[in-house]
């Protein structure tokens, strides 16, 4: 069984940072409780007799999903007050695909690094929508193509 989620989870509540850039803001899932929550999924599916298989989170460009989360009236400067400099918001996501690598090694889970078969490519920006976060088209390709050679990898053993 094939588990991947966490994007959304690693998304901040852009409107409240952009109200007040000098509070504390947590993630829609705070990483522990995230990899918590994982942890438990991957332990319920083997308990069920199903072998788990995770995935990592595909890249996302910071600057396209500032742009396009600033793009209704929300305030770039006030986002990019609390964050710091735009490349936090890559750094927050990549945390947590991080910690989905990180879970996989520890569970001895297999894991289809979909992070990696992006980063591999010269350039990201050819591979994402406008939104800087969701692939598109050819994104969509990079994903089959990386499923397709697990795939192939778990029915040879």
């Amino acid at each position: 069984m094939l588990i991947e989620y966490g994007g959304n989870d690693a998304d901040f509540r852009w409107d409240e940072v952009s109200e007040r850039p000098y509070d504390e803001h947590e993630p829609n899932t705070p990483l522990p409780q995230f990899l918590a929550t994982l942890s438990t999924l991957v332990d319920r599916v083997r308990d069920c007799g199903i072998r788990p298989v995770l995935a990592t989170l595909p890249p996302i460009s910071a600057s396209r999903y500032l742009d396009w989360i600033t793009r209704n009236g929300l305030s770039k400067e006030n986002i990019l007050l609390w964050l710091g400099d735009e490349g936090a918001i890559y750094r927050y996501q990549e945390r947590y695909s991080n910690g989905i690598k990180d879970l996989a090694e520890q569970k001895r889970v297999d894991l289809v690094d979909l992070r990696d078969a992006f980063l591999a490519q010269r350039c990201l920006l050819p591979y994402l929508c406008e939104d800087g976060i969701h692939p598109n088209s050819a994104g969509q390709q990079l994903i089959r193509n990386a499923f397709a050679q697990k795939f192939a990898a778990l029915t040879a053993n």
